[in-house]
Protein backbone atom coordinates (compact mmCIF):
# COMPACT_ATOMS: atom_id res chain seq x y z
CA UNK A 1 0.00 0.00 0.00
CA UNK A 2 1.44 3.36 -0.91
CA UNK A 3 1.69 6.04 1.80
CA UNK A 4 -0.66 8.71 0.48
CA UNK A 5 -1.08 12.07 2.14
CA UNK A 6 -4.38 10.95 3.65
CA UNK A 7 -2.79 7.83 5.09
CA UNK A 8 0.14 9.78 6.49
CA UNK A 9 -2.12 12.35 8.20
CA UNK A 10 -4.54 9.78 9.68
CA UNK A 11 -4.56 9.64 13.49
CA UNK A 12 -1.95 7.22 14.87
CA UNK A 13 -2.99 4.98 17.81
CA UNK A 14 -1.22 5.86 21.07
CA UNK A 15 -0.83 4.14 24.44
CA UNK A 16 -3.40 6.57 25.84
CA UNK A 17 -6.00 5.21 23.40
CA UNK A 18 -5.53 1.58 24.45
CA UNK A 19 -8.51 0.38 26.52
CA UNK A 20 -7.71 -0.03 30.17
CA UNK A 21 -9.00 -3.61 30.12
CA UNK A 22 -6.38 -4.44 27.49
CA UNK A 23 -3.62 -3.01 29.70
CA UNK A 24 -4.91 -5.04 32.63
CA UNK A 25 -4.85 -8.18 30.53
CA UNK A 26 -1.27 -7.47 29.43
CA UNK A 27 -0.19 -6.79 33.00
CA UNK A 28 -1.81 -10.02 34.21
CA UNK A 29 0.23 -12.21 31.87
CA UNK A 30 2.44 -14.68 33.82
CA UNK A 31 5.36 -13.95 31.49
CA UNK A 32 5.36 -10.31 32.70
CA UNK A 33 7.14 -10.34 36.05
CA UNK A 34 6.73 -7.83 38.84
CA UNK A 35 9.91 -5.95 37.94
CA UNK A 36 8.87 -5.91 34.26
CA UNK A 37 5.52 -4.44 35.26
CA UNK A 38 7.30 -1.72 37.24
CA UNK A 39 9.43 -0.87 34.20
CA UNK A 40 6.31 -0.82 32.01
CA UNK A 41 4.64 1.58 34.44
CA UNK A 42 7.58 3.97 34.10
CA UNK A 43 7.56 3.93 30.30
CA UNK A 44 5.50 7.10 29.94
CA UNK A 45 3.10 9.31 31.88
CA UNK A 46 0.03 7.76 30.28
CA UNK A 47 0.92 4.23 31.37
CA UNK A 48 1.99 5.43 34.80
CA UNK A 49 -1.30 7.26 35.31
CA UNK A 50 -3.28 4.12 34.43
CA UNK A 51 -1.23 1.35 36.03
CA UNK A 52 -0.27 3.25 39.20
CA UNK A 53 -3.79 4.52 39.81
CA UNK A 54 -6.47 3.18 42.14
CA UNK A 55 -8.32 1.48 39.28
CA UNK A 56 -5.34 -0.90 38.73
CA UNK A 57 -4.91 -1.88 42.37
CA UNK A 58 -6.18 -5.41 41.73
CA UNK A 59 -3.40 -5.95 39.12
CA UNK A 60 -0.67 -5.33 41.71
CA UNK A 61 -2.44 -7.42 44.33
CA UNK A 62 -2.52 -10.36 41.90
CA UNK A 63 1.18 -9.98 41.09
CA UNK A 64 2.17 -9.60 44.73
CA UNK A 65 0.19 -12.67 45.79
CA UNK A 66 3.04 -14.86 44.54
CA UNK A 67 5.74 -12.64 46.07
CA UNK A 68 4.83 -11.42 49.54
CA UNK A 69 1.76 -10.41 51.52
CA UNK A 70 0.99 -6.73 50.97
CA UNK A 71 -0.73 -5.02 53.92
CA UNK A 72 -4.01 -3.26 53.25
CA UNK A 73 -2.55 0.03 54.44
CA UNK A 74 0.09 0.15 51.68
CA UNK A 75 -0.95 0.60 48.01
CA UNK A 76 0.08 -2.29 45.78
CA UNK A 77 2.18 -0.16 43.44
CA UNK A 78 4.03 1.47 46.37
CA UNK A 79 4.72 -1.92 47.94
CA UNK A 80 5.99 -3.38 44.64
CA UNK A 81 8.18 -0.33 44.12
CA UNK A 82 9.60 -0.59 47.64
CA UNK A 83 10.30 -4.31 47.53
CA UNK A 84 11.62 -4.68 43.98
CA UNK A 85 13.39 -1.44 43.08
CA UNK A 86 17.09 -1.03 43.76
CA UNK A 87 17.64 2.67 43.02
CA UNK A 88 16.56 6.00 44.45
CA UNK A 89 13.17 7.17 43.20
CA UNK A 90 14.59 10.62 42.49
CA UNK A 91 18.16 10.29 41.25
CA UNK A 92 18.49 6.58 40.30
CA UNK A 93 21.39 6.17 42.72
CA UNK A 94 21.48 2.77 44.50
CA UNK A 95 19.35 3.00 47.64
CA UNK A 96 17.64 0.82 50.22
CA UNK A 97 13.97 0.90 51.16
CA UNK A 98 12.88 2.77 54.28
CA UNK A 99 9.88 0.69 55.36
CA UNK A 100 9.01 3.07 58.18
CA UNK A 101 8.65 6.07 55.85
CA UNK A 102 7.60 3.92 52.84
CA UNK A 103 10.14 5.50 50.49
CA UNK A 104 13.25 4.32 48.66
CA UNK A 105 15.61 7.28 48.51
CA UNK A 106 19.35 7.79 48.86
CA UNK A 107 20.70 9.68 51.87
CA UNK A 108 20.97 13.00 50.00
CA UNK A 109 17.46 12.89 48.51
CA UNK A 110 15.89 11.62 51.73
CA UNK A 111 17.30 14.52 53.74
CA UNK A 112 15.46 17.00 51.46
CA UNK A 113 11.95 15.62 52.06
CA UNK A 114 11.95 14.68 55.76
CA UNK A 115 11.70 16.58 59.02
CA UNK A 116 13.67 15.23 61.95
CA UNK A 117 12.66 15.83 65.54
CA UNK A 118 13.48 14.93 69.11
CA UNK A 119 11.22 12.23 70.48
CA UNK A 120 11.11 13.91 73.90
CA UNK A 121 9.95 17.19 72.30
CA UNK A 122 7.91 16.33 69.18
CA UNK A 123 6.36 19.20 67.16
CA UNK A 124 2.69 19.97 67.67
CA UNK A 125 0.71 17.83 65.27
CA UNK A 126 -2.87 19.17 65.54
CA UNK A 127 -3.87 22.15 67.65
CA UNK A 128 -7.47 20.94 68.02
CA UNK A 129 -6.37 17.44 69.06
CA UNK A 130 -3.39 17.89 71.42
CA UNK A 131 -3.36 14.19 72.39
CA UNK A 132 -2.80 13.10 68.80
CA UNK A 133 0.84 12.36 68.03
CA UNK A 134 2.61 12.57 64.71
CA UNK A 135 3.05 8.80 64.58
CA UNK A 136 -0.77 8.46 64.77
CA UNK A 137 -1.23 10.23 61.44
CA UNK A 138 1.83 9.70 59.24
CA UNK A 139 4.68 7.25 58.80
CA UNK A 140 7.39 8.00 61.37
CA UNK A 141 10.87 6.55 61.57
CA UNK A 142 11.59 5.15 65.06
CA UNK A 143 14.17 6.81 67.34
CA UNK A 144 16.62 3.94 66.78
CA UNK A 145 17.26 5.34 63.30
CA UNK A 146 16.51 8.97 64.21
CA UNK A 147 12.90 10.21 64.50
CA UNK A 148 11.69 11.67 61.20
CA UNK A 149 8.64 11.95 58.96
CA UNK A 150 7.97 13.00 55.37
CA UNK A 151 7.07 16.69 55.52
CA UNK A 152 4.66 16.65 52.56
CA UNK A 153 2.75 13.72 54.05
CA UNK A 154 1.94 15.61 57.25
CA UNK A 155 1.08 18.76 55.29
CA UNK A 156 -1.37 16.75 53.15
CA UNK A 157 -3.03 15.25 56.25
CA UNK A 158 -3.37 18.68 57.82
CA UNK A 159 -4.91 20.12 54.64
CA UNK A 160 -7.34 17.21 54.47
CA UNK A 161 -8.39 17.70 58.09
CA UNK A 162 -8.92 21.43 57.54
CA UNK A 163 -11.57 20.60 54.91
CA UNK A 164 -13.44 18.21 57.22
CA UNK A 165 -16.13 18.80 59.75
CA UNK A 166 -15.28 18.40 63.43
CA UNK A 167 -17.29 15.16 63.69
CA UNK A 168 -15.61 13.64 60.65
CA UNK A 169 -12.14 14.52 61.94
CA UNK A 170 -12.39 12.23 64.95
CA UNK A 171 -13.40 9.24 62.79
CA UNK A 172 -10.63 9.99 60.29
CA UNK A 173 -8.00 10.26 63.02
CA UNK A 174 -9.14 6.99 64.60
CA UNK A 175 -8.97 5.22 61.23
CA UNK A 176 -5.59 6.74 60.46
CA UNK A 177 -4.21 5.69 63.83
CA UNK A 178 -5.20 2.05 63.27
CA UNK A 179 -3.60 2.17 59.82
CA UNK A 180 -0.29 3.49 61.21
CA UNK A 181 -0.20 0.69 63.80
CA UNK A 182 -0.58 -1.82 60.96
CA UNK A 183 2.19 -0.12 58.97
CA UNK A 184 4.64 -0.15 61.90
CA UNK A 185 4.03 -3.83 62.57
CA UNK A 186 4.65 -4.72 58.95
CA UNK A 187 7.73 -2.48 58.72
CA UNK A 188 9.24 -4.28 61.70
CA UNK A 189 8.51 -7.70 60.17
CA UNK A 190 9.98 -6.74 56.82
CA UNK A 191 13.14 -5.34 58.45
CA UNK A 192 13.58 -8.68 60.21
CA UNK A 193 13.13 -10.47 56.88
CA UNK A 194 15.70 -8.21 55.16
CA UNK A 195 18.26 -8.44 57.98
CA UNK A 196 20.11 -11.57 56.71
CA UNK A 197 20.12 -10.21 53.15
CA UNK A 198 21.60 -6.91 54.31
CA UNK A 199 24.12 -8.73 56.50
CA UNK A 200 25.37 -10.66 53.48
CA UNK A 201 25.72 -7.45 51.45
CA UNK A 202 27.64 -5.77 54.28
CA UNK A 203 29.96 -8.75 54.70
CA UNK A 204 30.98 -8.35 51.06
CA UNK A 205 31.02 -4.53 51.09
CA UNK A 206 33.07 -3.77 54.22
CA UNK A 207 36.28 -5.65 53.18
CA UNK A 208 36.24 -3.90 49.79
CA UNK A 209 35.94 -0.48 51.43
CA UNK A 210 38.77 -1.34 53.81
CA UNK A 211 40.94 -2.45 50.90
CA UNK A 212 40.30 0.79 49.02
CA UNK A 213 41.01 2.89 52.10
CA UNK A 214 44.25 0.96 52.60
CA UNK A 215 45.29 1.83 49.04
CA UNK A 216 44.70 5.49 49.90
CA UNK A 217 47.05 5.30 52.88
CA UNK A 218 44.58 4.61 55.69
CA UNK A 219 45.93 1.14 56.48
CA UNK A 220 46.73 2.00 60.11
CA UNK A 221 43.23 3.24 60.95
CA UNK A 222 41.57 0.41 59.02
CA UNK A 223 43.55 -2.38 60.67
CA UNK A 224 43.81 -0.98 64.21
CA UNK A 225 40.45 0.57 64.94
CA UNK A 226 37.04 -1.06 64.77
CA UNK A 227 34.95 2.12 64.52
CA UNK A 228 35.23 2.03 60.72
CA UNK A 229 32.99 -1.05 60.71
CA UNK A 230 30.14 0.94 62.30
CA UNK A 231 30.12 4.02 60.07
CA UNK A 232 26.85 4.47 58.17
CA UNK A 233 28.68 4.91 54.85
CA UNK A 234 30.43 1.58 55.38
CA UNK A 235 27.49 -0.43 56.74
CA UNK A 236 24.98 0.79 54.15
CA UNK A 237 23.52 -2.41 52.63
CA UNK A 238 24.21 -1.44 49.02
CA UNK A 239 26.52 -3.25 46.63
CA UNK A 240 29.77 -1.28 46.32
CA UNK A 241 30.17 -0.23 42.70
CA UNK A 242 32.54 2.42 41.34
CA UNK A 243 29.64 4.89 41.28
CA UNK A 244 28.84 4.23 44.93
CA UNK A 245 32.51 4.45 45.96
CA UNK A 246 33.08 7.76 44.17
CA UNK A 247 30.07 9.18 45.94
CA UNK A 248 30.93 8.11 49.50
CA UNK A 249 34.72 8.56 49.28
CA UNK A 250 34.96 12.34 50.03
CA UNK A 251 32.75 12.12 53.12
CA UNK A 252 34.46 8.94 54.28
CA UNK A 253 37.94 10.46 53.93
CA UNK A 254 36.84 13.55 55.88
CA UNK A 255 35.65 11.24 58.64
CA UNK A 256 38.95 9.35 58.61
CA UNK A 257 40.92 12.61 58.91
CA UNK A 258 38.86 13.61 61.93
CA UNK A 259 39.33 10.21 63.60
CA UNK A 260 43.07 10.30 62.94
CA UNK A 261 43.34 13.69 64.62
CA UNK A 262 41.46 12.39 67.63
CA UNK A 263 43.62 9.27 67.79
CA UNK A 264 46.74 11.39 67.54
CA UNK A 265 45.52 13.58 70.40
CA UNK A 266 44.95 10.45 72.50
CA UNK A 267 48.45 9.25 71.68
CA UNK A 268 49.95 12.59 72.70
CA UNK A 269 48.15 12.36 76.03
CA UNK A 270 49.56 8.88 76.44
CA UNK A 271 53.10 10.04 75.77
CA UNK A 272 52.72 12.84 78.28
CA UNK A 273 51.38 10.47 80.91
CA UNK A 274 53.80 7.56 80.47
CA UNK A 275 57.46 7.91 81.44
CA UNK A 276 59.79 5.16 80.28
CA UNK A 277 62.96 6.74 81.71
CA UNK A 278 64.40 5.56 85.01
CA UNK A 279 66.98 7.41 87.16
CA UNK A 280 70.37 7.39 85.48
CA UNK A 281 72.13 5.72 88.42
CA UNK A 282 74.13 3.32 86.25
CA UNK A 283 75.57 6.12 84.18
CA UNK A 284 76.69 7.96 87.34
CA UNK A 285 78.40 4.87 88.72
CA UNK A 286 80.21 3.87 85.55
CA UNK A 287 81.31 7.42 84.80
CA UNK A 288 83.39 7.30 88.01
CA UNK A 289 85.50 4.49 86.59
CA UNK A 290 88.85 5.60 85.17
CA UNK A 291 89.02 3.24 82.22
CA UNK A 292 85.48 2.83 80.87
CA UNK A 293 86.70 1.70 77.47
CA UNK A 294 88.31 -1.39 78.96
CA UNK A 295 85.07 -2.73 80.48
CA UNK A 296 84.26 -6.21 79.07
CA UNK A 297 81.08 -6.59 77.02
CA UNK A 298 79.92 -9.34 79.39
CA UNK A 299 80.10 -6.91 82.30
CA UNK A 300 78.08 -4.30 80.43
CA UNK A 301 75.44 -6.88 79.58
CA UNK A 302 75.16 -7.97 83.20
CA UNK A 303 74.61 -4.49 84.59
CA UNK A 304 71.14 -4.28 86.13
CA UNK A 305 69.86 -1.07 84.58
CA UNK A 306 66.95 0.20 82.59
CA UNK A 307 66.84 0.40 78.83
CA UNK A 308 66.92 4.20 78.83
CA UNK A 309 69.97 4.16 81.12
CA UNK A 310 71.79 1.81 78.78
CA UNK A 311 71.05 4.13 75.84
CA UNK A 312 72.49 7.06 77.78
CA UNK A 313 75.51 4.94 78.74
CA UNK A 314 76.26 4.21 75.08
CA UNK A 315 76.46 7.96 74.42
CA UNK A 316 78.97 8.60 77.19
CA UNK A 317 82.00 8.26 74.92
CA UNK A 318 82.97 6.88 71.52
CA UNK A 319 84.53 3.76 72.98
CA UNK A 320 81.34 2.69 74.77
CA UNK A 321 79.27 3.63 71.73
CA UNK A 322 81.34 1.38 69.44
CA UNK A 323 81.09 -1.48 71.93
CA UNK A 324 77.38 -1.25 72.67
CA UNK A 325 76.21 -0.49 69.13
CA UNK A 326 78.28 -3.23 67.49
CA UNK A 327 76.88 -6.56 66.30
CA UNK A 328 78.51 -8.46 69.16
CA UNK A 329 76.35 -6.50 71.64
CA UNK A 330 73.05 -7.23 69.91
CA UNK A 331 72.09 -9.82 72.53
CA UNK A 332 72.26 -7.16 75.25
CA UNK A 333 69.62 -5.02 73.56
CA UNK A 334 67.48 -8.01 72.70
CA UNK A 335 67.42 -9.03 76.37
CA UNK A 336 66.51 -5.50 77.46
CA UNK A 337 63.78 -5.21 74.81
CA UNK A 338 62.33 -8.56 75.85
CA UNK A 339 61.48 -7.01 79.21
CA UNK A 340 59.14 -4.57 77.42
CA UNK A 341 56.19 -6.96 77.09
CA UNK A 342 53.88 -4.30 75.72
CA UNK A 343 55.91 -3.55 72.56
CA UNK A 344 56.16 -5.90 69.56
CA UNK A 345 59.46 -7.59 68.76
CA UNK A 346 62.10 -5.64 66.91
CA UNK A 347 61.66 -6.18 63.13
CA UNK A 348 64.63 -7.46 61.09
CA UNK A 349 64.66 -4.23 59.06
CA UNK A 350 65.45 -2.15 62.19
CA UNK A 351 68.54 -2.40 64.37
CA UNK A 352 67.89 -3.29 68.01
CA UNK A 353 69.77 -0.19 69.15
CA UNK A 354 67.63 2.13 67.01
CA UNK A 355 64.46 0.39 68.20
CA UNK A 356 65.53 0.67 71.83
CA UNK A 357 66.18 4.38 71.30
CA UNK A 358 62.68 4.90 69.90
CA UNK A 359 60.80 3.05 72.63
CA UNK A 360 62.78 4.15 75.68
CA UNK A 361 63.65 7.84 75.32
CA UNK A 362 61.47 10.92 74.94
CA UNK A 363 63.84 13.68 73.87
CA UNK A 364 64.27 14.83 70.29
CA UNK A 365 66.97 12.89 68.44
CA UNK A 366 68.15 16.10 66.77
CA UNK A 367 68.28 18.70 69.50
CA UNK A 368 67.38 16.89 72.77
CA UNK A 369 64.32 19.07 73.11
CA UNK A 370 61.84 18.70 75.97
CA UNK A 371 60.03 15.33 75.96
CA UNK A 372 56.61 16.98 75.94
CA UNK A 373 57.25 18.46 72.51
CA UNK A 374 58.35 15.21 70.84
CA UNK A 375 56.50 12.18 69.55
CA UNK A 376 57.74 9.06 67.78
CA UNK A 377 56.85 9.00 64.10
CA UNK A 378 56.56 5.23 63.61
CA UNK A 379 56.00 5.63 59.86
CA UNK A 380 59.34 7.41 59.37
CA UNK A 381 61.02 5.72 62.38
CA UNK A 382 62.28 8.96 63.86
CA UNK A 383 61.64 10.92 67.04
CA UNK A 384 62.08 14.57 66.18
CA UNK A 385 60.54 17.80 67.39
CA UNK A 386 58.48 20.12 65.22
CA UNK A 387 61.57 22.18 64.37
CA UNK A 388 63.91 19.32 63.46
CA UNK A 389 61.51 17.10 61.51
CA UNK A 390 60.85 19.48 58.55
CA UNK A 391 64.61 19.78 58.01
CA UNK A 392 65.16 16.10 57.18
CA UNK A 393 61.96 15.20 55.32
CA UNK A 394 60.54 15.89 51.89
CA UNK A 395 56.77 16.29 51.53
CA UNK A 396 55.03 15.49 48.27
CA UNK A 397 51.67 15.09 46.61
CA UNK A 398 50.62 11.43 46.43
CA UNK A 399 49.17 11.98 42.94
CA UNK A 400 52.52 13.38 41.69
CA UNK A 401 55.37 11.54 43.43
CA UNK A 402 58.85 13.07 42.95
CA UNK A 403 60.58 9.79 42.19
CA UNK A 404 60.13 7.58 39.15
CA UNK A 405 62.04 4.53 37.88
CA UNK A 406 61.95 4.28 34.11
CA UNK A 407 62.79 0.56 34.20
CA UNK A 408 60.21 -0.15 36.92
CA UNK A 409 57.27 2.29 36.46
CA UNK A 410 55.02 0.42 38.91
CA UNK A 411 57.42 0.95 41.84
CA UNK A 412 56.26 3.63 44.27
CA UNK A 413 58.18 5.57 46.88
CA UNK A 414 56.48 3.66 49.69
CA UNK A 415 57.97 0.47 48.18
CA UNK A 416 61.50 1.79 48.71
CA UNK A 417 61.59 3.96 51.82
CA UNK A 418 59.50 4.69 54.88
CA UNK A 419 56.67 7.04 53.90
CA UNK A 420 54.24 8.91 56.10
CA UNK A 421 50.58 8.52 54.98
CA UNK A 422 48.91 11.46 53.21
CA UNK A 423 46.88 12.62 56.20
CA UNK A 424 46.83 14.55 58.37
CA UNK A 425 50.18 16.23 57.57
CA UNK A 426 50.76 15.07 53.99
CA UNK A 427 52.96 12.40 52.42
CA UNK A 428 56.61 12.63 53.44
CA UNK A 429 59.83 10.63 53.54
CA UNK A 430 63.32 11.11 54.95
CA UNK A 431 65.34 12.75 52.18
CA UNK A 432 68.65 11.06 52.98
CA UNK A 433 67.02 7.62 52.96
CA UNK A 434 65.75 8.00 49.40
CA UNK A 435 69.06 9.51 48.24
CA UNK A 436 70.90 6.46 49.59
CA UNK A 437 68.49 4.12 47.76
CA UNK A 438 69.01 6.04 44.51
CA UNK A 439 72.78 5.75 44.79
CA UNK A 440 72.52 2.04 45.49
CA UNK A 441 70.19 1.47 42.52
CA UNK A 442 72.46 3.41 40.16
CA UNK A 443 75.33 1.08 41.00
CA UNK A 444 73.33 -2.08 40.20
CA UNK A 445 72.58 -3.98 37.02
CA UNK A 446 68.99 -4.23 35.79
CA UNK A 447 68.75 -7.85 36.97
CA UNK A 448 70.02 -7.03 40.45
CA UNK A 449 67.60 -4.11 40.68
CA UNK A 450 64.56 -6.36 40.34
CA UNK A 451 65.67 -8.58 43.22
CA UNK A 452 66.59 -5.56 45.36
CA UNK A 453 63.24 -3.85 44.71
CA UNK A 454 61.31 -7.01 45.56
CA UNK A 455 63.22 -7.41 48.82
CA UNK A 456 62.82 -3.74 49.67
CA UNK A 457 59.07 -3.81 48.99
CA UNK A 458 58.58 -6.75 51.37
CA UNK A 459 60.65 -4.93 53.98
CA UNK A 460 58.46 -1.82 53.72
CA UNK A 461 55.28 -3.86 54.10
CA UNK A 462 56.74 -5.36 57.26
CA UNK A 463 57.76 -1.90 58.51
CA UNK A 464 54.22 -0.51 58.03
CA UNK A 465 52.77 -3.46 59.90
CA UNK A 466 55.20 -2.94 62.77
CA UNK A 467 54.45 0.79 62.90
CA UNK A 468 50.76 0.03 63.15
CA UNK A 469 51.35 -2.42 66.01
CA UNK A 470 53.44 0.13 67.94
CA UNK A 471 50.71 2.77 67.65
CA UNK A 472 48.19 0.24 68.86
CA UNK A 473 50.36 -0.44 71.92
CA UNK A 474 50.49 3.27 72.73
CA UNK A 475 46.72 3.51 72.45
CA UNK A 476 46.17 0.47 74.71
CA UNK A 477 48.46 1.96 77.33
CA UNK A 478 46.59 5.22 77.20
CA UNK A 479 43.28 3.43 77.70
CA UNK A 480 44.71 1.42 80.61
CA UNK A 481 46.07 4.61 82.15
CA UNK A 482 42.72 6.38 81.85
CA UNK A 483 40.97 3.36 83.35
CA UNK A 484 43.36 3.47 86.31
CA UNK A 485 42.75 7.19 86.72
CA UNK A 486 39.00 6.63 86.77
CA UNK A 487 39.32 3.81 89.32
CA UNK A 488 41.50 5.96 91.58
CA UNK A 489 38.99 8.76 91.21
CA UNK A 490 36.12 6.48 92.21
CA UNK A 491 38.08 5.26 95.25
CA UNK A 492 38.80 8.83 96.28
CA UNK A 493 35.14 9.83 95.91
CA UNK A 494 33.96 6.80 97.89
CA UNK A 495 36.42 7.53 100.68
CA UNK A 496 35.07 11.04 101.15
Amino acid sequence: MSLTRATYLSPTPTLANIPIETLWEIAAQPALGLVDLLHLTRTCKSLHRVLAGRQSRHVWRAKLSTFAACPASIPGYTFANLSNSTTCWKCDYPATADWDLQVRLCRECLSTIITTFDESQPPVCLVDFPSVKIRDLVNVRPPTFGCAFVTEELDAIRAKLDNMKVGDRAAFISQRKAMMVDVRVYAREYRDWEAPVHAEIRSARIPIIKERLTELGWDDEVNIFSWINNHELVTEPIELTDEVWNRIRPELEAYMIDRRKRARADTEKLLRSLDYCTPLTTKTILMSLSRIAELPVELLGGVQTGLADLIQLSRTCKSLYLVLVGRHSRHIWQAKLASLEYFPACPPSLSVYAYADLVSLSACQGCDNAPKEVDVDWDLRVRLCKDCLPVIITTFDEAQPPFYLADFPSVKIRDLVHVRPPTPHGCAFVTEELDAIRVELDSMDVGDRAAFLSQRKAMMVEARTHARECREVKLKHYRAFMKKVREEGFKFMNSM
